[in-house]
């Protein structure tokens, strides 16, 4: 025992020697120059040890240094790329004699990293390394044999074992990384406050803990990440778990806000398939600032993620979004790669977007009255043509670089002051063309059905598209949609068209197409049909005129019609509606650009010889019916007065003829009786009465 106590007293006596010896006798300063130059060779970087590289006792053994400067190549903005005030590094001497590395606390102060882009986009990360491929090995041992190699493998284990490596922590403060692109004409500036590992052993969780500021252009945000690493002996997994990161943003973007989002998390690296999991992710956000809807938006995602690194593949399971009121849930996958390829199948609630939407100011209303005597003065054609000089053509040429595939059911849309019911929707982009293959809404207790195709051709957008309504209620559609209340009845809707150009005025110009419509049990709004004929009877029969109905309806039991499109002109060719008292038909047209009508039909009274009706004696009348005007204010007349001048004179001649029969029937009974000298009295008496009678008709 006593034996042991000397021995070892004998090697710390040996031990404390030896550290002695090595404070006096070695200066680390002598291998500045040498430790410069091989960061030179291997970095192609100068670096710059301004400061002393000291020893440190307390509270352990280690170095330390000052200032360290790793400059950029000449050319750029800023001098250094990386630059350290200050910076020690412990160790702990025991465990060495086991063949174990015990690393003390590794301290940086004053971190500083700038990665910089030019105006010709050269990054000073570039050109880094040895300036030449070859390597400085021996060429004894290149030309090496394989057992030559296997014995120097065996004579160069190492005697420290790697996986028994310890580190008393980390400690970074004060470190800040500035991106600046000229290129690009972005900064961005992260303050690093405080970078914290705890005691680091493998198989062992060590608290990790990150303080940042970062500042991006007019954004400024806070992040603090509280987690326990877990690094196993092999290398072959590391964890984050526990992993919070809370974030503060504020900015100009966010007037009199903020952002404050919660990210919880267990984060799992496999390091041998190259495969990240997140289960259990969790993140809870809660935007508040003077522009937003109602001030505020929440919003929370629960998932579980994978990424699998080698295959550049994400995918999202048990996804549960909300926004507010708005769920979105389902799987999502997304492979980046030449082409990006995602894959989806999502289904929502009912959306009501009007809580987002930007309710636009009353100009008209707040404007001073000159100013808006001076708008109204203005030609239309003005306002068209900035509008149109606004447009831009969208670029599609990214379709290219997508392969989707996906299905999205939404229980309902509300936007605006429409009313959409459950939709359903196949979304297929690739190779240059995006399909909707089949979308269905419900729509005001009717169904539509679109199929349609958006592709890229060489920046020649071309679109074609195939739509039907069945069983819609178009009053109820026109009024929320457009606030048009024209027309009522159950729709039914085919068209089919094509065209090139996506911004409105191309489309309203260039789509052509053809189409067929139907409506039945409805009524037309702004004109009393039944209440302008039966006025036209009394007229015709000299009655009163009846009392005036304060209902500006006509009822009908079918309208249908056939129409084209073509330069933004809609032909509406055949236009037949019928009632049980009247027939309507005629054509007209639809002028997409200007936003006007102009249809001119007829109306045929209907009566049936075998009942006494209020039409009764109209048969064979026609009366003139004019729609003319604007979407939003159209303006319905009937020209009754031509109708009764052309049912007067139809009358008048009826009348002449009678007469003119009548009289020659007379004549010719007289003729019979009296001698010639008479007759030819009474023939001039009869001359002289028929043009009497020619007077008067």
């Amino acid at each position: 025992m006593k034996l042991l106590i000397k021995l070892s007293i004998a090697i710390f006596a040996l031990l404390a020697l030896t550290i002695t010896l090595l404070l006096i006798f070695v200066d680390p300063n002598d291998y500045k120059s040498e430790i410069e130059a091989q960061v030179k060779t291997n970095l192609n970087r100068d670096l710059h040890i301004v400061g002393d590289i000291g020893w440190t006792f307390y509270p352990q053994l280690g170095f330390s240094s000052g200032q360290i400067e790793l400059d950029n190549l000449s050319g750029f903005s800023q001098p250094h790329l990386v630059k350290i005030n200050k910076a020690s590094l412990g160790i702990n001497i025991l465990p060495l004699l086991k063949g174990e590395i015990s690393i003390g606390k590794l301290t940086l102060d004053g971190f500083e990293l700038t990665l910089l882009t030019d105006k010709n986009g050269l990054s000073n990360l570039d050109n880094m390394g040895k300036k030449s491929a070859e390597t400085d090995q021996p060429a004894a041992v290149k030309d090496a044999t394989p057992a030559e190699e296997t014995v120097a493998s065996e004579k160069d284990e190492p005697f420290f074992a790697f996986d028994k490596t310890q580190l008393a922590g980390i400690d970074i403060n004060n470190a800040i990384i500035e991106l600046q692109d000229l290129q690009a004409g972005s900064h961005q500036k992260i303050t690093i406050n405080e970078i914290k590992l705890g005691e680091f052993a493998f198989d062992k969780e060590t608290e990790l803990v990150i303080n940042t500021k970062l500042v991006i252009d007019d954004l400024q945000a806070e992040i603090q990440l509280n987690s326990q690493l877990l690094v196993n002996k092999d290398m072959s997994n590391i964890k984050l778990s526990k992993l919070q990161v809370d974030t503060l943003v504020t900015g100009k973007v966010l007037p009199n806000g903020q952002l404050k989002s919660v990210l919880k998390t267990d984060v799992d690296f496999a390091v041998n398939s190259k495969k990240i999991t997140l289960s259990d992710f969790d993140i809870n956000t809660v935007i508040t600032a003077d522009n937003l809807p109602n001030k505020k938006v929440s919003t929370q995602v629960n998932a579980t993620i994978s990424y699998q690194l080698d295959e550049q593949l994400a995918t999202i399971k048990a996804l549960k979004l909300k926004v507010d009121q708005l769920e979105l849930a389902g799987e999502l996958s997304v492979q980046t790669a030449n082409i990006t390829k995602i894959r989806y199948n999502l289904v929502a609630n009912k959306w009501d977007l009007n809580h987002y939407m930007a309710k636009a100011a009353d100009k008209k209303d707040s404007a001073p009255a000159d100013a808006k005597a001076n708008e109204t003065s203005k030609p239309s054609t003005t306002s068209s043509a900035v509008e149109q000089a606004a447009e831009v053509e969208p670029d599609l040429a990214f379709l290219h670089d997508l392969d989707i595939d996906g299905h999205l059911k939404i229980a309902g849309v509300k936007v605006d002051n429409i009313n959409i019911g459950e939709i359903n929707n196949h979304l297929i982009i690739n190779k240059g063309t995006a399909n909707v293959k089949l979308l269905t809404a419900e729509l005001y207790q009717g169904l539509l059905t679109l199929n349609a195709q958006v592709s890229d051709s060489k920046g020649r957008n071309k679109y074609q598209a195939t739509s039907t309504l069945k069983g819609v209620q178009i009053r109820p559609l026109l009024i929320d949609a457009a606030e048009i209340d024209l027309i009522s009845g159950e729709t039914n809707f085919n068209f089919k068209g094509k065209g090139q150009g996506l911004t409105a005025t191309k489309i309203k110009q260039g789509i052509v197409g053809k189409g067929s419509f139907s409506l039945l049990d409805g009524e037309i709004y702004g004109v009393n049909i039944p209440q302008e004929i039966r006025a036209l009877k009394a007229k015709l029969t000299g009655k009163k005129a009846p009392t005036e109905d304060n209902i500006k309806k006509t009822d009908f039991a079918s309208l249908t019609g056939d129409f084209s499109i073509n330069k933004g002109l809609v032909n509406n060719q055949k236009f037949l509606m019928l009632s049980p008292v009247m027939r309507l038909d005629g054509s007209g047209l639809v002028h997409i650009i200007k936003e006007t009508l102009d249809y001119k039909l007829s109306i045929s009274p209907l009566s049936s010889s075998k009942s006494d009706t209020d039409y009764a004696d109209l048969n064979g009348l026609t009366i003139p019916m004019l729609i003319k005007g604007s979407f939003t204010d159209p303006k319905i007349s009937l020209d009754t007065d031509s109708a009764l001048k052309e049912q007067l004179k139809a009358k008048l001649d009826v009348e002449k003829k009678r007469l003119q029969e009548k009289a020659k029937q007379e004549l010719k009974k007289y003729e019979d009786k009296i001698d010639v000298e008479t007759q030819k009295k009474i023939k001039k008496e009869g001359k002289r009465l028929e043009d009497k009678l020619k007077k008067f008709f």
